[in-house]
């Protein structure tokens, strides 16, 4: 004998497939693996280390501590967006959209980086840092504009197939990339300046 589950009560399946409810239960959570916790620490630590090795990358590339933490402080700024994208496309919480999450840091660094790079370049070819910023957002906004739209459309297809699976890791990304592209353009041309 097999056991559905039908949103809030349990029915035993028979042989001969006739479904008889046998009792009522209000709530109930089941944990299947028995280490999700573990499971879930794991990811967490993996994923500070991969901050680190993004840090460390960035700090070989631009060859200054204050430059890559600019690039770095572009990464919180996605997660108001990720939980955006749950609540409006009514998904879960669960191990996919934590995946989404975790994608974001690496997709959303790239923004930062194509900003600090040309304001890095116009400020040594003589331009004051101030002006450096403000041109930076004004003449690179169409490129991330661009890659971050091609981005966000290349997963609605998973959002609106409304699959359990994908539908919470493709929001996390879309909508996270979107508000982190607006916090992008305006933070990161700041923290530069200040």
């Amino acid at each position: 004998m097999s056991i559905i589950s039908l949103r809030n009560c349990w029915l035993p399946l028979n042989k001969d497939r006739k479904y008889k409810a046998s009792r009522r239960v209000s709530h109930r959570i089941r944990w299947r693996g028995g280490k999700t916790e573990r499971d879930f620490f794991r990811i967490a630590w993996r994923v500070g280390s991969q901050h680190r090795l993004h840090l460390l990358i960035l700090l070989f590339q631009f060859r200054s501590i204050s430059t890559p933490l600019v690039v770095m402080a572009a990464i919180p700024m996605a997660f108001p967006g990720a939980a955006a994208g749950l609540l409006l496309f009514n998904n879960p919480f669960g191990f996919t959209a934590f995946m989404g999450i975790v994608s974001l840091g690496g997709i959303v660094v790239r923004n930062a980086i194509i900003l600090v790079d040309y304001i890095n370049a116009r400020v040594k070819e003589g331009e004051t840092l101030e002006h450096a910023a403000l041109e930076a957002g004004q003449r690179r906004l169409r490129p991330i504009f661009l890659t971050t739209m091609a981005a966000a459309v290349g997963v609605a297809p998973m959002i609106i197939s409304g699959s359990s699976l994908w539908s919470p890791l493709a929001s996390t990304i879309a909508i996270g990339l979107i508000t982190s592209m607006f916090f992008t353009l305006l933070v990161v041309p700041c923290c530069m300046c200040w």
